[in-house]
């Protein structure tokens, strides 16, 4: 994949630099543990096709978290200040996903046949990609246009910013040390406010 460097802020620098062995080791592991399920849920074959181990020259969910670690902590993303090492990671991630998928095919249509003659399983695999980059937007929209509808509320801030890196409750009551009825109390909340 293409390197494009992009010019980081003293903050991003500083919080780049900040990052404990220990919270790269637990991000990269989120990251990994993230593109598994992700494949999966989106029904993206690990035996053939872009994302494949043997496309990958690895295991695929391993070998994209490493290039979205190398994407984060090589300079190539902004970090967005409201977003955590593990939401950057998969932010990162999903992006390498998309363009991978793009331009596997991409590859082939120029060196093999038309796009007409793409195989309908190419066909979906691109369509997915174009899917997961364009849930990705949504979501980052979604979650910029929530938190400014509730920055006067810390726990609600909490909250999102918890939800936006994983929808589990377990893990999100877990993050915020509170109990689950708590959670649900927040998610009713955050509901209230855009009904």
């Amino acid at each position: 994949m293409l390197m494009i460097k992009v010019k980081l802020s003293d903050l991003e620098r500083a919080r780049l630099k900040n990052v404990s062995p220990q919270e790269k080791q637990e991000a990269f592991s989120a990251t990994v543990k993230w593109v598994s399920g992700e494949m999966i849920h989106r029904g993206l074959s690990r035996d053939h096709g872009p994302l494949s181990d043997r496309a990958m020259c690895g295991k695929a969910s391993v070998e994209i978290a490493k290039m979205a670690y190398a994407k984060v902590f090589g300079g190539e993303v902004h970090w967005k200040e409201t977003h955590s090492l593990v939401t950057q990671m998969i932010d990162a991630a999903k992006s390498i996903m998309a363009h991978t998928i793009e331009e596997y095919y991409r590859k082939g249509k120029d060196k093999m046949r038309p796009m007409d003659d793409l195989s309908f399983k190419q066909k979906m695999d691109m369509e997915i990609a174009h899917q997961v980059e364009a849930e990705a937007e949504l979501r980052d929209l979604t979650y910029d246009v929530a938190r400014a509808a509730v920055k006067d509320h810390p726990k609600l801030l909490a909250y999102l910013d918890a939800l936006q890196e994983t929808d589990d409750y377990a893990a999100i009551r877990k993050r915020l040390k509170i109990p689950m009825r708590e959670v649900m109390e927040l998610e009713r909340e955050l509901f209230s406010f855009f009904e």
